[in-house]
């Protein structure tokens, strides 16, 4: 029976195997299914080979795979329910366990020190081993009963919080968790007439009903499988927090940000200290208009995130938690640049355009700018050099003007293309003197391009400085308008 048993945990594990890439549970439930096909392996050894040292050792050998057993059922029932990433130092303490029994086997084969039976009696008919005569046994069985003890803990704890569809799932779970406790119950007590000792058979069937529970349920099934493929390998950064914002689980986007920064441990962790560490790592700045978007500097590359953190609540409507979600939105970001710089900027001269005048000639408009220089330019011959030589000469010409009054710009103004020859420079803390100083730099700068086909290139500009806060800069504008067409005329009736 115990080989037959173990028969059908291979074929379980066939039947996991295939089901390993599309769900972690799957890669638990091989692990549980191997240590129970060596627990029954071993007691079969037990029975099978004659009375001695040898039958003692696969007895010794069976409990500890009993222990192992028990953690991985605690592990799988864990990691399957609460999907929550396990404390290294929780695992690496209770691994020690089976190590220590395994060095204790080993150290006295005679005897057996873990367990320490006396020897064999018969009862019926049957072999059996006599009474221990030490505590390894009790020791044995805090053990392995402690991790299945938490196991059926989580299974009620969840029960109550899933929808009834979920909850036929984890009454399959728990079912299973029962019959090893009961057959168990049954041979320590003495209430079979046969001194065989039927958890191992009740350790295959907790995996028939283990299998059936987590891949036979089309719900759960979905369940676990979308929770791999969205929770694990979802492209944002998720932290499940408590109702304090303590991290207590998280995906791998997240664990993979942590090592960059070199964080060990995140459970505990409060969630804006992981933000906060995260932007701390490299060259980091917050959107002024929405305190919720984020962008760091790595690898000379901007990249560009969004915090969200929703609520989550239990069937009473309380909030039993959070989650929050940072989302890599660095190519909404660049859309939106990318859809702004064709709003705001010329996409001839990449100068700022007449929207981005209407948006910032408010901001510059303000008492601390004065004194303001407000100019206004036209270009020279556009028109003939458009008749002449074609628009794409005319475009040369065109960006040769803005990338000169660019050039010669103070720091702090700004030019803008109004559209076809026009030109506007709000020039803050500027003088007469220095607007004069920049026209003049303007012409003679101009003045030395050598280009036939342009001719000589100009651009006519005026200018008008506003020292009362009171002064409309619509009529400013209007004003250095006046003065550039007076210039232009001038010049006009100079050169015929």
């Amino acid at each position: 029976m115990l080989i037959f048993s173990s028969l059908a945990g291979i074929y379980a594990i066939y039947k996991a195997y295939k089901r390993r890439i599309e769900t972690r549970a799957a890669f638990w439930l091989i692990l549980l299914i191997i240590s129970t096909i060596l627990w029954n392996f071993s007691y079969a050894l037990f029975y099978l080979l004659p009375e001695g040292n040898a039958a003692l050792i696969f007895i010794e050998l069976r409990y500890l795979f009993v222990m192992i057993s028990s953690w991985l059922t605690y592990l799988f029932v864990y990691r399957t329910l609460n999907h929550q990433t396990l404390s290294r130092r929780i695992i690496l303490l209770f691994s020690l366990f089976p190590i220590i029994n395994l060095a204790l086997l080993l150290a006295n084969r005679s005897t057996g020190i873990f367990i320490a039976y006396s020897g064999f009696i018969r009862v019926n008919g049957f072999r059996a081993l006599a009474k221990t005569n030490g505590p390894g046994f009790f020791y044995h069985c805090i053990l392995s009963y402690i991790p299945l003890t938490l196991a059926a803990a989580n299974i009620i704890i969840r029960f109550i919080r899933l929808p009834k569809k979920q909850g036929r799932f984890l009454g399959g779970l728990f079912l299973g968790m029962i019959m090893v406790f009961a057959l168990t119950l049954l041979s320590v007590f003495d209430l079979l007439p046969y001194p065989i000792d039927l958890s191992p058979f009740g350790s295959q069937a907790m995996m028939v009903f283990f299998y059936y529970a987590l891949f036979n349920s089309k719900s759960m099934d979905m369940m676990f499988i979308s929770r791999d493929i969205i929770f694990n390998n979802a492209g944002s950064v998720i932290l499940v927090l408590d109702t304090g914002r303590l991290i207590v689980d998280y995906n791998n986007q997240a664990s993979a940000v942590a090592k960059r920064i070199h964080i060990t441990d995140m459970i505990g962790m409060h969630s804006d200290t992981f933000v906060e560490m995260w932007r701390k790592s490299s060259q980091s700045y917050v959107f002024e208009e929405d305190p919720s978007i984020f962008s760091i500097v790595e690898n000379e590359m901007d990249y560009h995130y969004q915090i969200q953190i929703s609520e989550m609540t239990g069937k009473n409507g309380y909030v039993i938690g959070s989650y929050m979600e940072i989302k890599n939105i660095s190519p909404i970001m660049s859309l939106i640049h990318m859809l702004q710089d064709a709003a705001y900027y010329d996409s001839l001269t990449g100068l700022p355009n007449r929207n981005y005048f209407a948006k910032k000639s408010p901001e510059i408009d303000k008492p601390e700018s004065l004194p303001l220089c407000v100019i206004v330019g036209d270009v020279n011959g556009l028109k003939t050099v458009n008749d002449t030589y074609g628009h794409v000469k005319g475009d040369v010409l065109l960006k040769l003007i803005s990338t000169v009054l660019l050039q010669y710009t103070p720091e702090g103004g700004f030019i803008f293309r109004m559209g076809g020859d026009e030109y506007i420079g709000l020039f803050p803390h500027t003088t007469t003197e220095q607007a004069e100083d920049y026209v003049k730099c303007i012409d003679e700068r101009l003045a030395l391009t050598d280009d036939p086909e342009l001719n000589s290139v100009s651009i006519a500009l005026g200018y008008k400085i506003k020292t009362n806060p009171d002064e409309c800069i619509e009529d400013l504008i209007k004003s250095a308008d006046y003065e550039m067409y007076t210039t232009k005329e001038n010049r006009r009736s100079s050169s015929r």
